[in-house]
């Protein structure tokens, strides 16, 4: 039991940091997309 509570505490912010990162690359897609596109 301990492992797994272990477990989800490492992986909770592992987890929030990936949505972070997905989200921040999104983004800078997004720009990329729109610097290319207005060019």
């Amino acid at each position: 039991m301990s492992l797994l509570v272990f477990t989800v505490s490492i992986a909770k912010p592992l987890l929030r940091a990936g949505i972070d990162l997905g989200g921040y690359l999104q983004g800078l897609s997004q720009v990329l997309v729109t610097v290319i596109v207005g060019f």
